[in-house]
């Protein structure tokens, strides 16, 4: 109420009227917004609002966290404008209810209200932790500034700083004590808007690690003057730094930081920056007071963008600014009057970055406060560590006014008008969790006054203060050592990271330190009995030994690194790249402020890099699959010589260079992969085996047949040697499956893997392979095929020569080699012929056996295979079809097949039909009535290119025998008939090269015993000596080949021992530059059986050169070292269409110099054609008793 007398004075007084009191009121919550994304803030207004004493409303948010209240603080909450609002992150998505209640307005209220947190968070993963702080060398009493260094756009952090103190935050805290220690100077004080201002400090800025920083008070960021050690000294500090205010105003201009060494200084100015303004509102509530009480004054526009500042003068000589950001979020002024009076109270500044002034008038009545004083704290339930604001009421108001308040942990501090920054209350933090009464007592508006609250302190994270803000403050208040921890959280969830932080005790030194030093690592390096350390490229950590407790050190020299810095760690490192004595320079610095009087030098000694490298890696996935890319990693760092080149192998042949390769596998197995890793000019290697899903991409098997254990007709006992050798790079691992004639083998009897792996290039010798199964595993076989399988690690098969012979009592031998076959799914040719056959009964000329083979096991097996013969003349005797179980075999003569009319018909020939998709392997076996010596012929499709013949012969040799060769050509054409020319060109110049012409109707058949004398037309002397090459081309202007079988034998009086010579062309060669290998096994030196070993060129137009290789059954080179130390090949030239063989003994002696050793059972030949081609090599192994040959055909191999 305001009276107004007749003499024209005025007086107002005031009261409160609460209408409604006690009653269960209602309270309208608004969030905003109500939907929002984790880790977004969401803002809770509420009404009524906090707005007279005693109201306090708490909040509940849902989530389990601690509830939090708005309690009424005078000088912020009043009825005009309450305290209405709350903030609140939610971490975690989901739908919370949110409810509240106490006492708001004088009214008991309560309400509820929903946010819905939804999970759409745009971020693509939890943020990473990370922060800094400064100064780098802590002391105890120092605040600590923290800095949030995380990525990841965090929203919340959590700090505990892991020991005893105060947390604070960077903003500028209210009730703080005076700054002092640093004084600041502007060289004008009264500038202009946009005139730049100097501002001058003492002490500056002069060792490592001071660091001063500014805040201008117009909201611009703040600066730093930061130590430079090529600027700033004791001698020249660096004490100055510059701003431009853009608007007018008068700022407070506030500095902290570490100076002169001292941490911990502070200091402030203010600067009255002139400008024109404009009329804005001041409003005061109360208008009219007394004595003492406090007056809000609300300012209209009041300050609200960076750079915004209005000054408010009361009337009475006091004035106070408010600049943005407002203290406490306040943008206002309070202030209490000590005298009576009507003041004219004045503001001017600017507000939204336009000048702004106005005026108002305030009515204070006589009297002063006086009797019990009200102590609010916020909050009243803080944690360890965190700042309660304790509000006075009534508090200090005139000159005198003076109170003291205690906190109850054994800490007071007193408020005095007028008060710092213009805020009379008080702020505490608590080192301690407990409940503690606080109380207070003074004067206020010069009345005594007094009284008391409690504050209960909760846990401050283990032992240690913690803070929520993003750049939280931390004084330590004890030494040690401890662990800082930040959590980061946003919406796609939480990271944690942690540092130590060395807190050192108060500055007790006074003199200077005496700077020494040492440094590792030394000696002999660990895993390298070569290498001393330091060595060149290795990291060196220097350790300070210096006494008086240096908090700096200056490293500097480093000879031709030339270092200089400066830090305030007690280590420090350094990496030359170069070997020799390095120079280390150091001095250091403590607090006392002081340099050592004189630097430490010492000599350091850095080693050569000799270190061996050591080459590894992995790869991933670790079980792949064909075709799938496989990621290859080559290890680095000092456990591996730190390589700095790598270059990877495949077993492909293919290279690679990198750390990291991808490669993908076209074939399963065990795949190897070579690494090579190098550091200058040392290199480390490995080889690994890469285990690879998936199909081999070499032949499942190979197949070799009759292996036998029996008596045969005329008192014939049959036997099988085999010869296994490894053409593989790698141990081979083999497994031999037996076929037994006539048997269902889709689970055939199995030895193996055996044992060891056959080495590379080692020869495995199994002879009498029935018996030797029957005495070793008890399993007792008479007819069987063989079926070999095997595990190497670059799919390269073996090499498979199987023996079958008439064992005589005498221990000779006389039979037929059997070269194995190498199974590749779908590659049988569905027409082949059998020529060279002859059915004269079982007592004179010659009989047929027949063998074939079913080289899959799928169940079911293969029917549809046709067999039918043909005569001489050509007519068709006979047709038979028939099938094969999975893994079938069969042997058995023509006769058993077609019938006992088929025992005596001469010549013929047979045709063999293979369905589609079927694999198998068909030969016959010519048997010598007389002798039992049986000649294999296998079933091959007709020739596309001129026929070759080698080792055709008409000639006497060692140890009386007598050579001669048979030749049979058969038409394969059932169309028509054909004329093919036979030329024999004879080996040296005895004869003339000579031909003869033969034409064949169709299906029919040619033979001739003696092909050398018939080509001759029997004009050869009976003494004549001669061996050749025949070949064979069609002169019908047709590309028709007749099929075609030879047989080089010994003519004895008792009959003929014979090897079977196969028809050979283009594609049974091998071209350069082709690195596929002709491989021949089953060779011996000539005291166990002689052999004979030729070369053929199947080329028509040019020359073939060969290089052959020779090894034992052990492996071992048989070829003589040169001089590198390297096995010296053995080479070979021959002209087109040209043959050549010689024993093998003479091809040691002409080739090399050297004699063959004697007594080698198992002789390898591995032939490449480096020149020319197609080349074919062959040999001839012939028993010495019974001068019986076996023609060994090379074989091919990657």
């Amino acid at each position: 109420m305001t009276a107004t007398s007749d003499c024209g004075s005025t007086d107002i007084d005031t009261s409160t009227i609460v209408v409604g009191g006690g009653g269960g009121g209602n309270l309208t919550i608004t969030p905003t917004p109500a939907t929002v994304d984790p880790g977004a803030q969401v803002t809770f207004t509420f009404s009524p609002g906090v707005s007279r004493s005693g109201d306090q409303v708490s909040f509940n948010f849902g989530d389990g966290t601690p509830t939090q209240a708005v309690t009424y603080m005078s000088i912020f909450c009043s009825p005009t404008s309450p305290c209405d609002s709350i903030t609140h992150t939610y971490p975690q998505a989901g739908t919370y209810t949110v409810t509240a209640g106490g006492t708001a307005g004088g009214l008991s209220v309560s309400g509820s209200t929903t946010v819905t947190v939804q999970n759409t968070c745009a971020l693509p993963s939890a943020p990473m932790a990370a922060f800094t702080w400064l100064p780098s060398v802590v002391r105890v009493g120092e605040v600590v500034q923290f800095r949030d260094a995380s990525t990841g756009g965090p929203t919340s952090w959590s700090w505990s700083f892991g020991g005893p103190g105060v947390a604070g935050s960077t903003s500028v805290q209210t009730f703080a004590t005076p700054l002092a220690g640093l004084t600041v100077t502007p060289n004008d004080a009264t500038p202009s808007a946009g005139q730049q201002v100097t501002f001058t400090f003492s002490p500056g800025v002069s060792v490592a690690s001071d660091s001063v920083t500014f805040n201008f008070g117009d909201g611009s960021a703040t600066q730093a003057v930061t130590y430079l050690p090529n600027f700033c000294s004791i001698a020249s500090p660096c004490d100055t730094i510059g701003h431009t205010f853009s608007q007018a105003g008068t700022y407070t201009v506030t500095a902290s930081g570490r100076a002169g060494g001292t941490a911990g200084l502070s200091g402030t100015t203010q600067v009255v920056v002139s400008g024109g303004g404009s009329t804005f509102t001041i409003t005061a509530n109360p208008s009219s007071a007394a004595v003492g009480q406090n007056v809000i004054f609300t300012l209209a526009p009041t300050v609200s963008q960076s750079g915004d500042t209005i000054t408010v003068s009361f009337g009475d000589g006091q004035q106070y600014t408010v600049g943005y950001p407002c203290t406490l979020g306040a943008c206002g002024a309070v202030h209490a009057y000590a005298n009576a009076g009507i003041y004219t109270v004045s503001a001017s500044g600017t507000a939204g970055g336009a000048p702004v002034s106005g005026s108002t008038m305030v009515v204070i009545g006589g009297g002063g406060g006086g009797g019990t004083l009200t102590i609010t704290p916020s909050p009243a339930n803080p944690t360890v560590g965190q700042n309660v604001i304790f509000v006075l009421s009534p508090t200090v108001s005139q000159s005198g006014d003076t109170m003291t308040i205690a906190f109850g942990d054994g800490q007071q501090y007193t408020v005095s008008y007028p008060c710092p920054l213009g805020a009379c209350g008080a702020v505490h933090a608590y080192s301690a969790a407990g409940t503690y009464t606080v109380s207070a007592s003074g004067t206020a508006g010069g009345a005594a006054v007094s009284g008391s609250t409690t504050v209960v302190v909760g846990g401050g994270g283990g032992g240690g203060g913690t803070s929520t803000a993003q750049n939280p403050t931390f004084t330590y208040t004890e030494a040690g050592t401890y662990t800082v921890t930040l959590t980061a959280t946003n919406c796609k969830g939480s990271n944690q990271t942690a540092q130590q932080i060395v807190v050192l005790g108060t500055c007790t030194q006074t003199a200077a330190p005496v700077a020494d030093f040492t440094w590792g690592p030394l000696g002999e390096l660990p895993g390298y009995p070569e290498q001393q350390q330091p060595y060149a490229g290795q990291q060196v950590t220097f350790t300070d030994n210096s006494t008086n407790e240096p908090d700096q050190w200056h490293w500097y020299d480093f000879q031709e690194d030339m270092v200089d810095s400066t830090v305030t760690t007690r280590t420090f490192t350094h990496t030359w790249s170069q070997p020799g004595d390095k120079n280390v320079r150091m001095t250091a610095h403590n607090c006392s402020g002081l340099w050592s009087s004189s630097e430490i030098l010492k000599t350091v000694h850095i080693y050569e890099d000799v270190r061996h490298v050591t080459a590894d890696f992995s790869w991933s996935p670790s079980a792949p699959s064909t075709g799938a890319q496989v990621t290859f990693t080559a290890a680095q760092g000092s456990t591996y010589g730190d390589p700095t080149g790598f270059t990877w192998t495949f077993d492909d042949g293919s290279t690679q260079s990198g750390q990291s390769v991808t490669y993908a596998f076209e074939c399963g197995g065990s795949r190897r992969v070579a690494l090579t890793a190098t550091r200058g000019g040392t290199t480390g290697t490995v080889t690994k085996s890469i285990p690879v899903d998936g199909p081999s991409c070499g032949p499942e098997s190979v197949m070799g047949v009759d292996a036998a254990k029996l008596q045969g007709l005329n008192d014939t006992n049959w036997r099988a040697d085999v010869r296994i050798y490894n053409p593989s790079a790698f141990p081979t691992s083999i497994t031999l499956q037996f076929l037994p004639v006539g048997k269902d083998n889709v689970d055939p009897f199995t030895v193996g893997p055996y044992q060891p792996p056959l080495p590379p290039r080692g020869t495995l010798v199994l002879d009498d392979i029935l018996q030797w199964v029957k005495q070793n595993f008890g399993q007792d076989f008479s007819k069987t095929a063989l079926r070999f399988t095997y595990r190497t690690d670059d799919d390269v098969p073996p090499i498979i020569t199987i023996r079958t012979y008439n064992l005589r009592p005498d221990g000779s031998k006389y039979g037929q080699i059997n070269p194995g076959v190498n199974v590749v799914p779908g590659t049988t040719p569905s027409l082949q012929w059998i020529t060279g056959l002859r059915n004269n009964g079982v007592t004179d000329g010659f009989r047929t056996n027949y063998s074939i083979v079913n080289l899959r096991g799928e169940p079911g097996g293969i029917g549809g295979i046709t067999f039918t013969i043909f005569d001489e003349a050509g007519a068709p005797l006979g047709s038979k079809a028939f099938g094969l179980a999975p893994f079938g075999y069969i042997q058995d003569s023509i006769k058993a097949l077609f019938g006992p009319a088929f025992e005596n018909i001469g010549t013929f020939s047979l045709k063999v039909e293979v369905p589609t998709g079927g694999d198998v392997q068909v030969y016959a076996s010519v048997m010598d009535n007389h002798t039992g010596d049986p000649v294999l012929i296998p079933a091959t499709p007709p020739s596309d290119s001129p026929i070759y013949l080698p080792a055709m012969a008409h000639l006497s040799g060692e140890a009386a025998t007598v050579w001669r060769t048979d030749l049979q050509l058969t038409n394969p054409d059932a169309n028509g008939p054909h004329t093919w020319e036979i030329r024999y060109t004879p080996k040296g110049t005895s004869l003339s090269v000579a031909t003869r012409t033969i034409a064949l109707a169709a299906t029919s058949s040619f033979y001739v015993d003696d092909v050398v004398s018939w080509v001759y037309n029997g004009t050869l002397a009976p003494d004549a000596q001669t061996s050749g090459i025949v070949r064979i081309a069609p002169v019908d202007a047709s590309s028709v080949y007749p099929a075609v079988a030879a047989r080089s034998y010994n003519l004895t009086a008792t009959g003929t021992f014979g090897q079977g010579i196969p028809a050979l062309w283009a594609a049974k060669g091998v071209s350069a530059p082709d690195p596929t290998r002709l491989v021949l096994t089953g060779m011996s030196s000539e005291d166990i059986a002689r052999t004979n070993f030729g070369f053929v060129n199947l080329s028509e137009t040019q020359g073939a050169n060969f290089v052959v290789y020779f090894y034992d059954d052990r492996g071992n080179p048989l070829n003589p070292s040169g001089t590198d130390g390297q096995p010296k090949p053995y080479t070979y030239a021959i002209g087109p269409g040209t043959w050549d063989q010689d024993k093998l003994e003479n091809r040691f002696k002409n080739g090399f110099k050297v004699s063959l050793p004697s007594n080698l059972p198992a002789i390898t030949a591995e032939i490449r054609v480096t020149d020319g081609g197609p080349g074919f090599a062959y040999a001839t192994v012939i028993d010495n008793k019974t001068g019986d040959p076996n023609f060994i055909p090379a074989q091919f191999t990657p």
